[in-house]
């Protein structure tokens, strides 16, 4: 399946487009940093990115290309222009450079320690660092943590939230349960405990900087560790992958989970393996490491730094990402001038994927929907089957992970991007031309289209469903409600429920009819301009701009959709009437 997202953005917009990458050379021009000249403007080819030498089963990557670029874009357009001469913009700056000028403040003191010569070195590689190549990725152990936090989130649905709830638990009663509920699920998933690994990765011309900054690090390091010999035996320099690494080892018996023991057996009580989860914790070690390997700093955290020695280097011989099918897309468009990636792992996107069992988790909490007195055998057997038959429903229209990528590069008028996601029974449907662009107007900020697929089948299911958890509720709700409350019930179902089942017939067989091409667009546009953006702000010097979003709809059967709506306002009348039919003060 291919879902497009398409930015069409004004000549005079170009720059402040693609968030994230200007976020980050936003950041590095507001520490100071001097960004280098611009005889190289581009990124590495895609076969010698960051992205060629991630491991081929990584589970996650994340990478921004080209931020220099970016940010030249942006210091030299007009926008730019125009934000810097703003008053209150251009008061900001001369305080800080007042600031910066005064001897005794903070912005002074920090200024005059960012000018120490290796402190100057230390920030031009830090420019040089996010100028061209940066990425993060996720090893497959990322994969085994998200599994952990899934059954972590799982165990706690149902438990009350806190301060206690309704049914008059009391708040440390609704702690335990949680503690309870949360250390029950470590211990039934005690080979998920693990700590993620997660690399990053910066492309720098400057080699022999990082190294002699890395050295420096180190020196710094002895320095703050020498008065504890454990944790000065825990930083180590080692080479790892062919480069230069220096590790910190922070083993587990040395983090403070005695004292978060002593707290969970004072709050949850004696609980059935929790004396396996803790000793499984102080036998796992963290490991953070840094390092210069090829043209690359290297930053890592996990439970060891081996999963560096699987990087798909140049004479390496080992295939990275880029060997993946999931990536043949972007070898395609591999001549773009590229500034993001993205790829998450089926495996990944299984693990947080929503599936049936999330209903079957909730199952055993049903008796709480009565209540303090809790529910009969038959109502909670009815609900039960209810629910299990809405899991089976939902299962029916959930995708089937699979691998998902996406990238975007600089166009003429902004950025474009491109998103794949190869999971099957998708809600788009992507097998046909989104034309509705063609209708978005002559210069919008922006567009977003989708083509969804037209299930009339799932509407009706949806329909049933609903349906049937009125009748149960009216079977087994109703006898528990007090006299004036039955008396309401019995008005709202008489008089208004009827009109459910008409709203279900419109929206089935008229309004989603004539929607049957399944396009949905969102245009943003700020043609409009006002002085005045709120009654009470004063008026400003000159226009500004508003804010027009737009929802567009292609009907194939325009007649057939305003009837739709002409059945819906007289429906709303049917719907004045009944309530005035309850209460005539209405």
């Amino acid at each position: 399946m291919l879902s497009v997202l398409l930015w069409v953005i004004p000549r005079r917009f170009a720059s402040l487009a693609g968030m994230r990458p200007a976020l980050v050379a936003c950041l590095a021009a507001l520490a100071g940093a001097r960004v280098p000249a611009a005889a190289d403007q581009s990124a590495a080819p895609l076969a010698a990115s960051g992205v060629a030498m991630v491991p081929a089963d990584a589970a996650f990557l994340s990478s921004s290309l080209r931020i220099r670029d970016q940010y030249d874009r942006i210091v030299k357009s007009k926008a730019f222009a125009a934000v810097t001469q703003l008053p209150a913009v251009k008061r900001a700056i001369d305080s800080y450079e007042e600031q910066r000028t005064t001897p005794g403040t903070a912005f002074s003191t920090f200024d005059t320690f960012m000018q120490l010569p290796e402190n100057e070195q230390a920030l031009d590689l830090l420019a040089d660092m996010v100028a061209t190549d940066t990425f993060v990725y996720g090893e497959p152990s990322c994969i085994t943590f998200a599994r952990l936090a899934r059954a972590l989130a799982v165990s706690q649905q149902g438990v009350p939230p806190a301060g206690g709830d309704a049914d008059g638990i009391t708040g440390d009663s609704a702690d335990a349960a949680r503690a309870r509920q949360m250390l029950e699920a470590l211990a039934d998933n005690l080979d998920l405990i693990v700590v993620p690994d997660v690399v990053w990765g910066f492309r720098t011309t400057k080699r022999d900087v990082a190294l002699s900054q890395l050295k420096r690090i180190e020196v710094l390091g002895k320095l703050f560790t020498q008065a504890d010999p454990d944790l000065a035996k825990a930083l180590e320099r080692r080479q790892v992958a062919g480069g230069e690494v220096l590790t910190l080892t922070l083993g587990g018996e040395r983090l403070p989970w005695d004292d978060i023991e002593r707290q969970l057996d004072e709050t949850a009580g004696d609980t059935e393996g929790a004396d396996d989860v803790f000793d499984r914790l102080r036998g796992i070690d963290i490991v953070v490491a840094v390092g210069v390997i090829g043209d690359w700093v290297i930053i890592s955290v996990g439970d060891s730094v081996e999963h560096l020695e699987k990087l798909a280097l140049p004479d390496s011989g080992r295939k990275g990402l880029l060997a993946l099918p999931a990536f043949a897309p972007l070898l395609a468009h591999a001549d773009k001038p590229l500034t993001g990636i993205s790829y998450v792992s089926q495996a990944l996107g299984a693990s947080q994927a929503p599936s049936p069992a999330d209903v079957d988790a909730m199952l055993p909490d049903i008796g709480r929907l009565g209540g303090p007195d809790g529910l009969s055998a038959e109502a909670e057997e009815d609900i039960r089957e209810l629910a299990q038959r809405a899991a089976g429903e939902y299962g029916k229209l959930l995708p089937e992970p699979a691998p998902w990528m996406a990238f975007s590069f600089l166009a003429e008028q902004g950025y474009e991007g491109y998103v794949w996601n190869w999971a099957r029974n998708q809600p788009f449907d992507g097998s046909k031309r989104l034309d509705i662009l063609e209708h978005a107007g002559g210069a919008p900020l922006a567009v977003l289209v989708s083509r969804v697929k037209s299930d009339p089948e799932a509407f009706d299911t949806i329909v049933d469903l609903a349906g049937a958890a009125w009748r149960l509720f009216g079977k087994h709700g109703r006898p528990r409600l007090n006299a004036e409350e039955s008396e309401r019930f019995d008005e709202f179902a008489e008089h208004v429920a009827p009109l459910g089942g008409k709203l279900a017939t419109i929206l089935r067989d008229k309004i989603l009819a004539g929607l049957a091409d399944g396009q949905v667009g969102m245009v943003i546009d700020a043609k409009g301009r006002t002085k005045r953006l709120q009654g009470e702000l004063p008026a400003s010097a000159e226009p500004l701009p508003l804010v027009e979003p737009a929802i567009v709809l292609p009907l194939d059967d325009p007649k057939l959709f305003r009837d739709g709506l002409s059945d819906l306002f007289a429906l709303g009348d049917e719907l004045t009437e009944a309530i005035r039919a309850i209460d005539p003060d209405a």
